[in-house]
């Protein structure tokens, strides 16, 4: 377990698509910020970029595609197994990888964005419980987020269709968030979370959400470990 997962962290951290799409979404996150009103806080600021952080989805989805689709295309877990390494510690080590580099892409903006906030306007401690909280539930909602497209990897098994149908469901996804049931919708999609938490309207769902984001990490773990265990890969 531990050579692979030295393997996986090596490979992701040395691919360059890594770095573009962090670079991406912290150019993005904050360009998209002037569209609104400015913020005048460093929370405001925060709450600005968690605000935007569902149309950054797509970099995720990206790079699900390259790092999990490309490594059936290029048969590299299928060399793993041969070597004699187990399915399940297979799927272990590509699964806490691909969910480190979901946190690279979006969380690290996130904390970016949270010290330049205090560096301009700077923190007089209150509310430090509550931006700590909104730091937590956003790293949960990022890892929610990232489970879908684990899940729909290890089900197709190629990086045509890990790439096409998550970036269908995201165009629903944001489709049903701007429709009329849109705030009850948002309280289960990852996506809609973010929102919420950014217009501070999480007030007596923190345990819901949590939840919901529990289940939707381990349905997308438990679904990638059905589907890669039950497959024929030749």
């Amino acid at each position: 377990m531990s050579d692979l997962l030295k393997t996986e962290f090596y490979k992701m951290f040395r691919t360059k698509m890594l770095w573009g799409l962090l670079a991406f979404a912290a150019v993005m996150g904050n360009l998209m910020i002037l569209d609104g009103n400015l913020p005048g806080t460093a929370r405001e600021f925060l709450d600005a970029f968690v605000y935007n952080m569902p149309l950054l989805y797509f970099l995720l989805i990206i790079f699900g595609a390259m790092f999990i689709g490309t490594e059936f295309d290029n048969r590299t877990l299928q060399s793993y197994l041969t070597a004699g390494h187990k399915r399940g510690t297979v799927l272990a080590a590509k699964s806490i990888s691909y969910f480190a580099a979901c946190l690279v892409i979006l969380f690290i903006p996130l904390f970016g964005d949270l010290l330049l906030g205090i560096a301009v306007w700077g923190n007089n401690g209150n509310g430090s419980a509550g931006t700590a909280r909104t730091m937590f539930l956003a790293l949960y909602m990022i890892l929610a987020m990232g489970s879908l497209i684990l899940l729909l990897g290890f089900a197709f098994q190629d990086t045509g269709r890990t790439l096409t149908v998550p970036l269908i469901l995201y165009f629903l996804m944001i489709f049903f968030m701007n429709g009329d049931s849109a705030q009850i919708i948002a309280r289960y999609l990852p996506m809609g979370q973010l929102r919420l938490l950014a217009l501070h309207q999480m007030e007596g769902i923190y345990v819901q959400t949590l939840v919901t984001d529990s289940l939707w990490i381990a349905g997308g773990c438990i679904g990638a470990y059905g589907f890669f265990v039950h497959s024929d890969l030749k």
